[in-house]
């Protein structure tokens, strides 16, 4: 059967064209507006009798309730490859991000902490040390590890939680068969997951 936005089996082409003008009008449609503009007559106050007897022969409601889900459906799938691809640029940026930070930090420890001198050519040569301390270094590297991992999508922080003393959240759902659960138990399973994760924030802080 075709999808219901399309023509059905035994639709005239009088109805069908007429379902079109209907179907594409908007979620504000009425049988009305579309014998209006099918017909060029702007000041009709009544539908003719054989439109609205398509409108109701041929379903033209649910049909196009149908279509308008259908719609909104492309909508949003196309709205996910627009961010997705969005996600995926951002992630490209944090990554070379990261990498110039990363050769950044490892030129500051090329560099010497203390003040050296030596004698090049029978010049002396005087290196001042750098104004940074091993501190500032720890500090970049764990920013460079930070953007690495939201870069290719894991976590910036590691926790586990014990329930009832037995093996933390993070060791159960390592070893967990989610495969059987149907979308609304997911669904479920995240929200709790999502809520020991904030207890656990809160807890810490």
């Amino acid at each position: 059967m075709p999808a219901p936005w399309h023509r059905q089996p035994g639709e005239t082409n009088a109805a069908w064209r007429g379902f079109q003008v209907y179907r594409d009008l908007g979620v504000d449609r009425s049988a009305l507006q579309a014998y209006r503009q099918r017909y060029g007559n702007p000041t009709a106050e009544h539908a003719a009798g054989y439109f609205q007897a398509w409108s109701a022969r041929n379903d033209w409601v649910q049909r196009a309730r149908a279509y308008d889900a259908y719609q909104d459906e492309l909508a949003r799938i196309e709205k996910e490859k627009v961010w997705r691809a969005r996600a995926a640029e951002q992630a490209a940026d944090t990554w070379q991000i990261a990498v110039k930070l990363e050769d950044k930090m490892r030129k500051m420890l090329e560099l010497p902490l203390t003040t050296q001198e030596f004698v090049d050519n029978g010049r002396t040569v005087i290196i001042k040390p750098a104004r940074w301390t091993m501190a500032d270094t720890i500090r970049i590297a764990k920013q460079v590890d930070d953007m690495k991992r939201l870069a290719t999508g894991h976590p910036t922080t590691r926790s586990e939680v014990n329930v009832n003393g037995s093996a933390g959240i993070a060791g159960i759902m390592a070893t967990a068969d989610i495969s059987k659960l149907n979308p609304g138990e997911l669904d479920t399973l995240r929200t709790l997951l999502e809520k020991v994760r904030h207890t656990t924030n809160d807890d810490a802080e």
